[in-house]
């Protein structure tokens, strides 16, 4: 089908023979380049089209039974898809289990005060300094923003609305992400089994 819409754009047009029969060299410039941005256009629907509206991973491990706290973070982290098994570059986990030693005292923090906390939380576990740029955090952070984990209030972040995890995941994740991915997942079932 793409292949006849370009087809289309340079065989269909009388009228592009005649003014390329005509036509002075920067006309024919002109035709080429505007024929050419015809292209990339449907070529550009055409990604759009096949790009996900949303993604969300999840994974079964064992139970978690006797982890330490780091540990049981980076294993709910790895469950939801934040991070790959096998990646080095773990500071989200970090990022989360400050966010849960603060959410204790019920208190708000920069993305700079995260940093410097991350810092510390990765030397008590003598773990390598890597991807502790503030630039970094502050992607990590938005990526617990995006899946309703942190919050941001002002210039400080929190546990949102300091709640449970468990509460943010049955509250928030599975309904607004989970629930809506798999409705999707379904009106594709359903249009599969009409062909």
């Amino acid at each position: 089908m793409i292949e006849k819409k370009i087809k289309n754009l340079f065989y269909d047009k009388k009228k592009d023979e005649n003014e390329l029969f005509y036509a002075n060299e920067k006309t024919i410039d002109n035709i080429i380049i505007k024929k050419e941005n015809e292209i990339n256009k449907i070529k550009n629907q055409l990604l759009i089209k096949e790009n996900p509206l949303s993604t969300f991973t999840i994974r079964k491990y064992e139970q978690p039974l006797k982890l330490k706290p780091r540990d049981l973070i980076k294993r709910f982290i790895l469950s939801i898809g934040m991070l790959s098994p096998g990646e080095s570059r773990d500071v989200i986990v970090d990022i989360l289990y400050v966010m849960l030693q603060i959410k204790k005292r019920k208190k708000n923090l920069t993305s700079k005060e995260i940093t410097n906390k991350v810092i510390i939380n990765r030397k008590k576990h003598k773990l390598e300094m890597q991807g502790i740029a503030e630039s970094n955090i502050r992607r990590q952070i938005k990526r617990l923003r995006d899946i309703f984990i942190i919050e941001k209030i002002k210039n400080e972040y929190r546990i949102t609305e300091n709640m449970p995890i468990e509460q943010i995941f049955h509250g928030k994740i599975k309904p607004y992400l989970l629930n809506e991915i798999l409705m999707r997942v379904s009106d594709y079932t359903k249009e599969v089994d009409k062909i």
